[in-house]
């Protein structure tokens, strides 16, 4: 039951993430600098989905082994940030997509835009954050090859100085 609500909560707060990223990316990077929109959210999101993808990562595998890899947590981030990434670059070049959202609030302001690719950014990662949650809880409490040798030669000399 906890694993599911870990879960859960991963996918709350991905979303959370990744629909406040392009309005993030407007009053830092948009709002100061000539970047253009298609440069600045994608740049925001992989920063910001990277590390809540990571931390996901890690969190999944603290939760089954009490211990985590580095790198596996670090892939499973880009892992999620490039997902959300490819469902918004969709979003931003098929307008269609996005017309039932203009109808829906019924303007298209830059607010209502910004939350409305966060949506995209957001539904873009769900199936990358699932991924790299059930992969965290494998391959991150594997061990490598040097600090399994490691453990058995230290296991073998707790058992040798417990016989002596």
């Amino acid at each position: 039951m906890a694993s599911e609500s870990t879960l859960m909560n991963s996918f709350v707060l991905v979303s959370i993430v990744a629909i406040l990223t392009p309005v993030l990316a407007y009053y830092t990077l948009l709002k100061f600098t000539s970047m253009s929109e298609i440069m600045a959210i994608p740049i925001m999101a992989l920063i910001t989905m990277t590390f809540i993808g990571q931390s996901i990562s890690k969190q999944a595998s603290i939760a089954e082994c009490d211990n985590y890899d580095n790198t596996v947590s670090f892939l499973n981030g880009l892992k999620v940030s490039f997902a959300a990434i490819t469902v918004y670059f969709l979003s931003y070049f098929l307008t269609w997509l996005k017309q039932p959202f203009y109808n829906l609030f019924g303007t298209s302001t830059k607010l209502v835009v910004y939350l409305i690719d966060g949506f995209f950014l957001a539904m873009g990662s769900w199936p990358a954050v699932a991924s790299a949650y059930f992969v965290s809880k494998k391959k991150g409490c594997m061990m490598n090859p040097k600090a399994l040798a490691q453990a058995q030669e230290k296991a073998q000399s707790d058992l040798d100085k417990k016989s002596e």
